[in-house]
């Protein structure tokens, strides 16, 4: 959601959280706190974009990201999964995980 001026609008959740979905146009330094993510079994929830950003090694400096980024290979090849809990809206119950980095 966007107010036309200052980039997104997001709704809060009763803690005060930001959440919402469709980010293809939005700059990730203005997505919201919960991120709307699909279960295998057609649950939908949210990631946090928190630990969503440190399963995947954003933000990091250069020097960090090269090393995050060569663990990570070593893992995929061993064949271990990324995961991060999926919440209920209110940020709090978990109902289930998301495997990061799949399609």
């Amino acid at each position: 959601m966007s107010d036309g001026e200052s980039g997104p609008v997001w709704p809060t959740n009763s803690a005060g959280e930001t959440y919402g979905g469709g980010l293809h146009a939005v700059p990730r330094s203005e997505w919201p706190d919960l991120i709307s993510a699909g279960l295998r079994d057609g649950q939908r929830g949210y990631v946090r974009r928190t630990e969503l950003d440190a399963a995947q090694g954003t933000g990091l400096p250069p020097a960090e990201f090269a090393e995050w980024r060569k663990k990570a290979a070593a893992r995929a090849a061993a064949g271990e999964r990324t995961l991060v809990p999926v919440y209920e809206l209110d940020g709090v119950t978990v109902i289930g995980t998301f495997v990061v980095g799949s399609a």
